[in-house]
């Protein structure tokens, strides 16, 4: 009796060691430093990436560092104010009814609008706001996300239907639509677009992340993990989910792109960003009625979305190339 007790504490430390070992596999491959130099190396190869990685560059450079070069800057250290006019020195919000509707000049490189407000100067500021809104909108949506499809994906069962008819539910409405009704109730302020971007943009991560737990939760390092003790929200944040980032990365990448065309659209009807703030929906907005005698206006914010979109996307299809397993390397 004895022998077969020792044979059968011997057969249990073995399949603790090995659930141990496929823990720690697991482990290393979420964190393993070879991945990320394939990743590195197919990101550096991957012409796209590239283009979307330099264009993104460009426009943040523009949004960040434009409005102190071209407008100036003022602020007070202590006793002492510093100022600088920039190289034009226009302000977002200057009015100059005398010079409305200026054709394009030194003084004013993309002429002015209605209200004589610098166009140049709305442009480079709106991209602040336009960016920071896509930005924002997406860690909102991709928290939100990230919680709901991993609750639904590893507990599954009534977890998992329920979150996925409330999932489907959501999706069943316009979000335009949705956008629009919520935004009636309240004025359109930064942070109100951002958070209502951000809470009616999530299906699209929770479904993904779903979906790849659904698949991770069954793989041996999991069942080990589980048969070690640990935590449901150990395995879920420290070995499921570190495994699942790859499409997750680009999801969310794509899905920043995807929170700037919206920001853009509703301040475009008006009803996103307000006056006298700029974003570049709203400078849309304000040209959209000389479109024929001063193109000016919409031409160049319309040049501004469309480069920022296509980095996004650009980037996002170089993300999915580098990141994908199942290329070559």
């Amino acid at each position: 009796m004895s022998d077969i007790k020792n044979k059968n504490d011997k057969q249990q430390d073995v399949k603790e060691l090995n659930a141990e070992q496929l823990v720690k596999e697991a482990d290393k491959r979420a964190s393993d430093s070879s991945m990320w130099n394939t990743f590195k190396r197919r990101f550096r190869r991957s012409k796209t990436a590239i283009a979307g990685f330099i264009l993104l560059i460009i426009m943040f450079s523009t949004a960040i560092i434009g409005p102190v070069i071209y407008g100036g800057f003022e602020f007070t250290i202590g006793d002492t104010e510093i100022s600088w006019n920039g190289t034009h020195g226009h302000h977002y919000r200057a009015q100059n009814l005398d010079n409305r509707l200026a054709e394009q000049s030194w003084e004013h490189p993309l002429g002015t609008d209605r209200l004589g407000r610098d166009v140049l100067a709305r442009v480079l500021w709106g991209g602040r706001v336009s960016l920071a809104v896509g930005f924002v909108a997406m860690g909102i949506s991709g928290s939100i996300g990230i919680v709901m499809g991993a609750s639904a994906g590893y507990f599954g069962g009534a977890v998992d239907a329920i979150i996925m008819r409330f999932t489907e539910i959501v999706m069943s409405f316009p979000l335009l639509f949705l956008l629009l009704t919520i935004l009636a109730f309240f004025d359109g302020g930064i942070m109100l677009i951002m958070v209502v971007i951000g809470i009616t943009g999530w299906t699209g991560v929770c479904r993904l992340v779903r979906a790849e737990f659904l698949s991770l939760r069954e793989r041996d390092f999991t069942q080990a993990a589980q048969a070690l003790g640990a935590s449901d929200m150990r395995i879920i944040f420290k070995h499921i989910l570190p495994n699942a980032m790859a499409p997750l990365i680009v999801s969310i990448t794509l899905g920043i792109g995807g929170a700037i065309l919206t920001e853009t659209t509703l301040s475009f009807l008006g009803i996103g960003i307000t006056p006298p703030n700029p974003s570049w929906g709203n400078v849309l907005n304000d040209g959209q009625s000389y479109l024929r005698d001063h193109h000016y206006l919409t031409t160049y914010p319309g040049i501004f979305i469309f480069l920022t979109i296509l980095g996004y996307n650009f980037l996002g299809d170089g993300l999915r190339d580098s990141l994908d397993p199942r290329l070559k390397q």
